[in-house]
């Protein structure tokens, strides 16, 4: 089984870059804000942890800033353990396995928020990204 998640956000931390001690490993980290409608007024924001492993996290962790509003592809993955206590912990993760940088040219309100992820995702096959 595989669980996969798209999402449209705004990186809401300062990206971090480091290096797993026992392989040498990259992984880039941040978190997206992502709003969400629960009626005609009001939005909460959800807040999504990001992981992005190896060359492709070294390389993207160098373009990404906080403020930037980015599409991302990837897996969900739900980490649970328990410690010397015997107490559960749960961790929710996002393992990113592609993500772009939107640039708004234009008003928020004539995006065509139905279509753009298919959109998005054509692009990045026209320009090799994915």
């Amino acid at each position: 089984m595989y669980a996969s998640i798209t999402l449209l956000g705004r990186i809401s931390k300062d990206v971090n870059l480091k290096y797993i001690s026992n392989k040498g490993t990259a992984l880039c980290e941040f978190d997206v804000a992502v709003e969400r409608k629960i009626n005609k007024k009001e939005t909460i924001t959800d807040y999504y942890p990001i992981q992005i492993w190896g060359n492709y996290g070294e390389s993207l962790a160098n373009i990404l800033a906080k403020g930037q509003v980015v599409f991302i592809v990837g897996s969900c993955k739900n980490e649970m353990w328990k410690d010397d206590n015997n107490i559960t912990h749960k961790n929710f993760k996002v393992k990113a396995e592609f993500v772009k940088k939107i640039d708004f040219n234009t008003k928020l309100s004539s995006v065509d928020f139905e279509n753009l992820e298919s959109k998005l995702i054509e692009s990045a096959y026209e320009d090799n990204t994915f």
